[in-house]
């Protein structure tokens, strides 16, 4: 899996870390996991949801709420064809999406 890291607007809450391949995909039991780091600002509510190329929830990896610092969340792709899928992280007043390509 490949995240790709950018600057936000000056009111940024998070930032997505990249997560650099193929260091970012590790083996457990034969199952890709990869891992996503997320940097939050401060404290909020907020999700971080896994989304196929069509747009089908997969995955929620985190739904509530969160204190400020860095974080780490795991998503195992084992159970998913390889292709392309979506990781998006949201509160009530911002969101933002970045591409993974599962490739077995």
């Amino acid at each position: 899996f490949f995240l790709s890291t950018s600057r936000f607007s000056p009111s940024t809450f998070a930032k997505i870390y990249e997560t650099k391949a193929p260091k970012g995909v590790r083996t457990v039991n034969k199952e890709p996991i990869t891992t996503i780091t997320v940097h939050f600002e401060m404290n909020c509510n907020t999700s971080l949801q896994v989304f196929d190329i069509n747009g089908r929830l997969i995955d929620t990896l985190f739904d509530g709420e969160i204190k400020s610092g860095t974080r780490e969340f795991h998503w195992n792709g084992n159970n998913q064809p390889s292709g392309v899928y979506f990781i998006k992280l949201s509160s009530s007043d911002y969101n933002q999406t970045r591409k993974m390509v599962l490739l077995k």
